[in-house]
């Protein structure tokens, strides 16, 4: 049962897909894990796309700003 809390309520809210509100540490725990999932899958995504010679990418939406490569990219 309380797997399946985690499952239903891993979205922020009722208007955002969640079936109903987190009420255990455990659920709170994997919605900030998808939050840090959706924020970086198309961060890095973006990082690898960087051209030879650019030190930044274009403008990352979940950010609302760039992100610039490191030297040890």
């Amino acid at each position: 049962m309380q797997i399946l809390h985690v499952i239903a309520t891993h979205h922020t809210s009722r208007e955002t897909g969640a079936l109903t509100s987190r009420k255990m540490v455990e659920a709170i725990i994997v919605h900030k894990a998808d939050d840090i999932d959706a924020l970086l899958t198309p961060s890095i995504e973006m990082l690898e796309e960087i051209k030879e010679g650019e030190d930044k990418t274009p403008k990352v939406y979940m950010l609302k700003d760039y992100l610039y490569k490191s030297k040890r990219q």
